[in-house]
């Protein structure tokens, strides 16, 4: 899990060294009309992806909080668990005859 955190991190600030980088193109070519809006077209794309990945940064987090949720709830119904000398193991072989 946290090879795919820092993955994502990894992802995310190249993409905004990246914007960073098309913000400096942009602004160096923004003499010419054609320069400015190609140059902000890209940086909006870029911005775009970087959005998304924060989606994901996301939904893997939400992703996270629900499995330790579940787990939470096994572990707690399973701490309910009294007496299990009432319900006894068998203590030989289990044959089924079925199969």
């Amino acid at each position: 899990m946290a090879k795919t955190i820092v993955s994502l991190l990894e992802l995310l600030s190249d993409l905004v060294i990246a914007w960073a980088i098309e913000a400096a193109a942009t602004a160096a070519a923004s003499w010419t009309v054609v320069g400015a809006i190609a140059g902000g077209a890209v940086m909006v794309a870029t911005a775009m992806e970087a959005i998304s990945v924060g989606d994901v940064y996301k939904a893997h987090g939400m992703a996270w909080t629900i499995c330790t949720g579940v787990a939470c709830t096994v572990a707690g119904y399973l701490s309910l668990l009294h007496d299990m000398k009432d319900h006894p193991l068998s203590k030989g072989t289990y044959e089924c005859l079925g199969a």
